[in-house]
Order: structure tokens, then sequence, then C-alpha cells
């Protein structure tokens, strides 16, 4: 009977050695703290620099009511948590419900750019009006307001007060009218309803909802530098409402030669590949303001977004990986969370 006993008892033990190593597997796992995380993203040309592809949310419908068509949600310069309206155009429009330079400029200046609603208990509920990030500013009283010279064939983006922190199905009501002069527009109000749904939160105690990417080459009086220079920005929610905030001293970036992953060397004048603290610097290691405050973290919504983080890459032929190290709190300790945000050129691979 004690025989059969021990017996049970390496058994439960071995299993228990398993599902330790099992878990210890998981926790070491890239990204194994952080959702929505891609193992590679594409970057393709687009004019003169890099921009992430397909980096957006897609719209689910689009009633395209005079000229205006949203293509989808994505990313934006600087602010991932204000994503971008994505959309074209066939003709010249002013993003405004409000008529300039008519005689219904009292009756219609009150008018948003647009309206958010969002599905909730089987029917649309009022969500509060959607804002712009960047606006033409007006002389006087009139508010500002966006206007395109179109047709715009390229897709354009324009920043946005839209929630991809809320997970939800959501329908916007965009207002616009046609542009007459710099600052007149027609008389005819025109609508472009779209929907997109922002998914549920995963199980992972952070997801990864916006990003910023860009790269160009860099050049001094049109004479190439010999690297790619840009910036990145990430915006992270916490599930669980535990902040977290990033440890610019850990961060880098590697590149994919040979066969394995190795850093990527600073350029050869003297700047660093990737924006970081140097971590050997007792000075700068002291200063918690500058090495862990290094972005903004957001009470309401359960959000952070990084500092812009330069990158300084050799050339576009690599594939790369940028390393984040984030804690949760702002002196450095408590846990650590690891995001890696691999990325590699359309053109060149």
């Amino acid at each position: 009977m004690k025989k059969k006993i021990l017996a049970v008892l390496l058994v439960l033990a071995v299993f228990a050695s398993l599902a330790a190593a099992e878990v210890a597997v998981l926790r070491t796992r890239s990204n194994a703290d952080f959702g929505f995380v891609e193992d590679e993203y594409t970057l393709t040309k687009v004019d003169w620099e890099y921009l992430l592809k397909d980096g957006y949310i897609p719209v689910d419908s689009c009633e395209d009511g005079g000229g205006l068509t949203v293509l989808g949600i994505g990313q934006t310069n600087w602010q991932p948590r204000c994503p971008a309206l994505i959309f074209t155009t066939d003709r010249a429009i002013a993003l405004t419900g409000v008529n300039y330079g008519g005689k219904y400029y009292e009756e219609t200046k009150n008018i948003p750019f647009g309206t958010i609603e969002r599905w909730e208990n089987g029917e649309w509920m009022p969500a509060g009006d959607m804002g712009l990030e960047y606006v033409t500013p007006l002389p006087g009283d009139l508010p500002p307001f966006l206007s395109t010279d179109g047709p715009i064939e390229t897709p354009r983006s324009i920043g946005t007060s839209l929630r991809l922190y809320e997970p939800a199905r959501y329908r916007v009501t965009l207002n616009y009218r046609t542009k007459e002069g710099r600052y007149t527009t027609g008389d005819e109000l025109y609508h472009t309803v779209f929907e997109f749904t922002v998914p549920e939160a995963t199980e992972k105690p952070y997801d990864l909802i916006g990003w910023h990417l860009y790269l160009s080459e860099e050049k001094d009086d049109g004479v190439s530098l010999g690297y790619y220079g840009g910036m990145m920005t990430l915006a992270v929610r916490s599930n669980d409402g535990t902040p977290l905030y990033c440890d610019f001293a850990c961060n880098t970036v590697e590149m994919f030669e040979d066969g394995k992953w190795v850093p990527v060397p600073d350029t050869s004048d003297g700047n660093d590949a990737i924006e970081h603290l140097d971590d050997e610097d007792p000075a700068l290691l002291e200063d918690t303001n500058r090495r862990y405050n290094t972005g903004v973290w957001s009470n309401t919504n359960n959000t952070y977004e990084t500092e812009q983080i330069s990158l300084r890459l050799p050339d576009t032929r690599h594939r790369y990986r940028v390393k984040l190290t984030f804690v949760e709190n702002l002196d450095g300790t408590g846990k650590r969370h690891e995001l890696t945000f691999a990325f590699r050129f359309e053109d060149e691979n």
C-alpha cells in the first residue's frame, strides 16, 4: 500500500514539475504579457518614408454620402491613442458641419465634425462627438475646420478622438461640405457613416492597442548619411488596471544577420541605434524621472503611451526587432514585462 501511495506521489510530482516547466516556458515566450502583437510587421514605402503596411482597423461598412470614403482607423503621428481616420475623396471637401462664408453660419456653427455611437444592449447609444487633431485655424470667432483640395486618390490620415482603448462596436457619422474657397464651404451638408469594431481584451495583462512607426533615409544637403532614421511610439492598455512605465535604460534594437539576432551598431557619426539611457552612467540610472517616467499613463482609461523612441538602422535589407522593458512602478520596482516589436521592409525582403 505504501508503495502505491509513493508511486502516486511520484507521478503527481512529475506532473507538477512539467506544469511548472510549461509555465516557465510561457513566461519566457516572446510577448507573453502582451496581446494583439503580431510576430512581425511589414513596413512599406510611401513617398519618401516607410510606414507600417496595413497598420489599421478596417471599417466594417461605409455609406458614402458625398465623395468621402473611409478605409480604416489606423496610426497617426506621435499619438497612437488618438487613431487616424484613413480616407479618400473625389472632390475638394471641408471636414466640418459648419457652413462657412454663407448665411447659415449662426444656425450651423454648433454642428460637430462627427458623432460617435456605441452598440449597447441591442441598440446604438450616443458616445460623444468626434474631434480632429489636425485642423486649419480660422480668423475671428470662427471654429477651425480641416479641408482638402481633392480629389485624393492616395489615402490620407488625420488624427481623431476615436476610442480604440474601449472594446465595442462603433458607428461614426462624419459631417462635411464641399470646399468652395480657402475659408468657405458649400451650403449642402453631406454625411459618411461607417462602422468598426474594437476587439475584446485578451486574457493577457496588457494589450497593444496603437502604434506609430516611420523611417526614412537620413540625408544632409541631399547626401545620404548611410542610415535610416525615424520614430516609433506605442500605446498599451492595461486589462486589469495595473500601471506600467517604460524603462528607457533597457530598450534595445537588434537585426537578424547570419542566422542570429545581433545588436544594431551605432551610426558612423556617433548617433545611437536606439534612443536610450546609457546604463554605464550611474547619474542617469539614479534619475528615476528620466529613466521610468518616459511616457503618459492615463488612470481614466488604463492606457500607457510611450514617448517617441528614436531609431537609426543601417539599411532596409535586414529584419529588425525592438525590445522594450516596462515596469509597474515609477521607481523601477514591481514586475517587469518585455514587449518585442519585430518588423521588416516590404521592398527589400
